[in-house]
């Protein structure tokens, strides 16, 4: 994974500059209240699936639901090391354990 930046200056650890995109479009829709910010998700993370915010976001909408069956897909996936590694700061690694409410590892 590279580093890129979006609109406003802000870094991401993603695959490429069109996913970073798709992910400020995605949290733009979210903040404006849109009807398609789960299909704004879904071209994120079909642009780079292993995005860390991406997931970190995915986490946190499955627990805005607030049912059983939702937090559990909110657990981070398998491949969490390789994304603990990707980050680039503790900050980025707070972020994506916070859906499984587990303390942010240290490196």
């Amino acid at each position: 994974m590279a580093v890129f930046q979006d609109g406003a200056g802000l870094t991401y650890t993603a695959a490429s500059q069109e996913a970073v995109d798709k992910y400020a479009h995605m949290i733009r829709g979210y903040l404006g209240m849109t009807r398609d910010v789960g299909d704004r998700l879904k071209d994120v993370l079909a642009a780079d699936g292993e995005m860390p915010m991406a997931v970190a976001a995915k986490g946190y909408f499955f627990l805005l639901f607030a049912t059983g069956a939702m937090t559990a897909r909110a657990k981070p996936p398998r491949r969490w090391k390789t994304w603990r590694r990707a980050c680039l700061s503790r900050r980025g690694r707070m972020a994506i354990c916070a859906p499984c409410n587990g303390p942010a590892p240290e490196t």
